[in-house]
């Protein structure tokens, strides 16, 4: 937890495929969700405030609570802005993903974790979900800042 919404650098195995967008790495400890892997994003729409949730019933239980006790009850992490630099190394690290669906990389920005649910706080209201990316599976998330390397 202690490199939640800072600027870190992974270096592992970018996936894309049809339904992700990852980096994997050996060093990563495993969370029991999808293994030792890492939710890439682009900046934009993922700046928003969050919040560690419960996970299970107590998450729906949670959600039914207004709007306002929501945001006095929990811990908001308001995220650092993250913009994405494009260079030639992503245009390297594009054109051999989209040609085999993986390929080794070094990459920085935000770390985003939560440990139960993730509670996002919206204009009209919060929204929740398991986690970050694809049916939310992920409890660990890279919002993209630059590409370092591309082997």
């Amino acid at each position: 937890m202690q490199h939640r919404n800072t600027m870190v650098t992974v270096q592992g195995l970018v996936v894309r495929g049809f339904e992700g967008f990852e980096i994997s790495s050996d060093e990563c400890t495993t969370d029991n969700r999808v293994g030792a892997a890492i939710w890439l994003e682009f900046p934009g729409d993922n700046d928003r405030p969050y919040a560690d949730g419960p996970t299970d019933a107590a998450f729906l239980k949670v959600l039914r609570r207004p709007p306002a006790e929501l945001h006095s009850v929990l811990s908001w992490i308001e995220p650092i802005p993250v913009t994405f630099v494009t260079s030639r190394q992503w245009k390297r690290l594009d054109h051999y993903v989209s040609k085999r669906g993986h390929h080794p990389a070094t990459i920085t920005g935000r770390f985003d974790i939560v440990r139960g649910s993730l509670i996002e706080r919206e204009k009209d209201g919060v929204h929740g979900r398991g986690g970050f990316g694809h049916l939310g599976s992920f409890s660990r998330r890279l919002v993209l800042h630059r590409i370092d390397r591309a082997e």
